[in-house]
């Protein structure tokens, strides 16, 4: 009888052990937390846009009447470009047919807006 609560203890406390065993540095737990941005427009949010969005949303191909070729149009469309970022109904998720971008790209869009929109 006594060896079973033995046995049950040491279990118990090695179950404990290896639940206390991790990296605690944020990067190796969220991976997709750790994002360095500042929300610069010409240095995060433009590039961004460029790379993501100005194909289909800029010269003869005007995707959805939003243009999103200059500073004025991003910011004018911020709010359209966000939601459709994160996927936000009823606008259509974009980029089109890509999967959500990663968290770092939508919080760089994000903390710009939030930080008033500079044409920093």
């Amino acid at each position: 009888m006594m060896d079973g609560k033995i046995i049950k203890i040491a279990i118990a406390i090695i179950i404990l052990a290896v639940q206390g065993c991790y990296y605690d540095a944020e990067n190796y737990l969220y991976p997709e937390s750790v994002c360095n941005s500042k929300g610069y427009f010409a240095a995060e949010v433009q590039p961004l846009i460029n790379t993501k969005c100005k194909s289909c949303h800029s010269g003869s191909s005007i995707g959805g009447g939003i243009s999103l070729e200059t500073y004025d149009q991003i910011k004018t469309n911020a709010t359209k470009v966000i939601n459709t970022m994160n996927h936000v109904a009823p606008l259509s998720a974009m980029p089109k047919g890509e999967p959500i971008m990663p968290a770092c790209d939508i919080k760089k869009v994000q903390l710009w807006i939030d930080g008033g929109m500079q044409n920093n």
